[in-house]
């Protein structure tokens, strides 16, 4: 039980703004990885055509995610965070080109992705 415990909490930060971005980071994360794993059990479901595609997406997020999660417990900040955009960008970057292009609707996903790069890339990161 206290490992689990120790997967789920965050490692000891020095700063209020680090501890912060710790969780952001730990936060989407973890989201991504619980809607990769949705998405690709209900999806094919629904529409059985995108079934590879979503499988693909969710083998490539699952993993990354989880070595974000890594980085963020060695408290290595700055690369969980650059690992996470790149991560975002490469999802979008696909998920558009496969479903229509810049008339896709997940190209609102670049807003949230240049959001996001600019709250993740402070400079004081561990």
């Amino acid at each position: 039980m206290k490992s689990i415990q120790r997967v789920f909490s965050l490692s000891k930060f020095n700063g209020d703004d680090v501890k912060i971005t710790a969780r952001l980071i730990y936060s989407i994360s973890a989201a991504l990885i619980i809607f990769s794993l949705f998405f690709a059990l209900v999806l094919p479901l629904v529409t059985p055509e995108l079934r590879r595609q979503v499988i693909i997406l969710a083998l490539i997020a699952v993993p990354a995610n989880l070595a974000i999660i890594g980085l963020v417990h060695s408290q290595r900040l700055r690369t969980a965070s650059s690992l996470l955009t790149f991560l975002i960008w490469l999802i979008i970057t696909a998920a558009s080109t496969r479903t229509g292009g810049v008339s896709a609707p997940i190209v609102i996903g670049y807003m949230f992705l240049i959001i996001l790069g600019g709250v993740l890339s402070r400079r004081d990161q561990g």
